[in-house]
């Protein structure tokens, strides 16, 4: 292979995320195929990169439903999966201007902060020093006995209650047999 000339192959060096991002940043590449996991739309939203997915499992099926409601790309459904369909599909998000636009306005957005990392934290331990620690912040959780954050007086409610239907059924169990069978049998 040529010097200088990178090779045109799917990615399976160690540092694949970081090689990924470069990737998806250059000028040349218009659309991202991906299984839709929600790190994946991350990555696209970051460089308003539209998408064709083909969802696997656990939240990708959900994540489609969003990236086509808010016309960020396409989605195939994995049994309906063909090379004309998938060439078509990329065809289609990589003319179809609007998936594009809505992919690099979503980026903007993301990308628009009127402060940087550092004034939000200072601004934050500022809030904290102000409010004498951010009571109000706090979870619920730290201000609840410990039998409560524990559960334990749920716990205890629902042995009573089942213990005391158990021995209702059990006293009902016990009429219902003197009754039907008799008192001297």
């Amino acid at each position: 292979m040529a010097e200088g000339r990178k090779q045109n192959t799917l990615s399976t060096r160690k540092n694949c995320s970081k090689d990924k991002n470069k990737e998806m940043g250059h000028p040349h590449v218009h659309l991202f195929v991906t299984h839709g996991g929600i790190n994946s739309v991350i990555e696209a939203i970051q460089h308003g990169m539209p998408m064709v997915e083909i969802s696997l499992f656990g939240d990708q099926p959900e994540n489609l439903l969003r990236v086509e409601a808010k016309n960020f790309g396409v989605s195939i459904q994995l049994k309906q999966i063909k090379a004309e369909t998938l060439a078509l599909n990329m065809k289609q998000v990589i003319e179809d201007k609007r998936q594009k636009s809505a992919m690099v306005d979503t980026s903007i957005m993301k990308h628009s902060h009127p402060l940087t990392p550092s004034q939000r934290l200072v601004g934050w331990i500022d809030h904290i020093l102000q409010t004498g620690g951010a009571v109000h912040l706090k979870p619920h959780t730290f201000q609840q006995l410990w039998h409560e954050q524990y559960l334990l007086d749920v716990f205890l409610f629902l042995l009573a209650v089942t213990l005391g239907t158990t021995w209702l059924c059990g006293q009902l169990l016990g009429l219902a047999a003197r009754c039907c069978v008799g008192p001297g049998t």
